[in-house]
């Protein structure tokens, strides 16, 4: 099992203590959201139902749920500034987990790492928990490994079909995970990601988002070999609604946009 950890809880007690902060430890009396116990007993070669069984139902799958990801905070750290100084805070200690199966749906390695974001060593990179910040969902932010990355950005259609590229500009409204929709198939996205459809010719789809209200929505007929780019955005109406939007743009502009951005791991 591979770990990797972030700076240590003693590190910041100090730095606060020098910063005039009364500093009080709290993680020993909360439980340990990933115990390193039932880590350790995750042997190569279990079964998906063995992984379960030691650690739960997984927060988040992608990659056709080949990759499971477990991911939450505890309180670690109590900050009350001195007297006259203003209020405090909590600090929380991340954890984070992939676990990696082969073709038959065995156990090939976990990855535990102990940090707020990072990248495990398929390549895939965890970029932020999702929705809640101190518990890992579905919504979770992942970015897929960068040769997968290179080849979307090759622009290349599927064999016999199409591909839709579809990205968010968050502007200075919403900066969180938004979901898009492609008729069945919703994946989440931020401002620094992309994700990519690959459908059959013929198919006319809804491209959909969650983004304000009304809900942006447009409509996509897939002709084989063809390249399409989408880009989500949200403004306030002239009614002071906060609305979605849904719009197609040019190849040269969608390319330009998806050359800034990561991929998504999709589900």
């Amino acid at each position: 099992m591979r770990r990797t950890r972030s700076i240590s809880a003693s590190v910041i007690s100090l730095a606060l203590l020098l910063g005039g902060c009364i500093v009080v430890p709290v993680a020993p009396f909360y439980d340990d959201p990933l115990p390193s116990k039932a880590l350790t007993d995750l042997k190569a070669g279990a079964s998906k139902e063995a992984v379960m069984t030691l650690i739960g139902v997984p927060h988040a799958t992608r990659g056709g749920g080949r990759y499971w990801y477990y991911g939450a905070t505890r309180p670690a750290l109590l900050a009350g500034l001195l007297v006259g100084q203003g209020a405090g805070g909590v600090i929380h200690d991340y954890k984070w987990i992939e676990v990696e199966f082969d073709d038959a749906s065995k156990l090939l390695h976990v990855d535990h790492h102990e940090s707020k974001t990072g990248c495990a060593r398929s390549g895939n990179c965890v970029l932020s928990f999702g929705l809640d910040p101190h518990k890992m969902s579905d919504s979770a932010i992942i970015a897929a490994a960068p040769q997968q990355d290179e080849r979307a950005k090759q622009f290349q259609p599927p064999t016999g079909g199409c591909a839709l590229y579809v990205y968010y500009d968050a502007g200075f409204l919403l900066q969180g995970p938004i979901s898009v929709r492609v008729d069945d198939a919703s994946r989440w996205l931020d401002q620094n990601t992309y994700t990519r459809f690959e459908m059959k010719p013929g198919e006319v789809q809804q491209v959909v988002t969650d983004l304000g209200h009304p809900k942006g929505k447009a409509s996509w007929h897939c002709m084989t070999g063809e390249i399409s780019f989408f880009h989500l955005f949200s403004r306030w109406s002239d009614r002071l609604e906060f609305t979605g939007h849904v719009e197609p743009v040019d190849e040269t502009s969608g390319k330009q946009e998806i050359l800034k951005r990561r991929l998504l791991l999709a589900p």
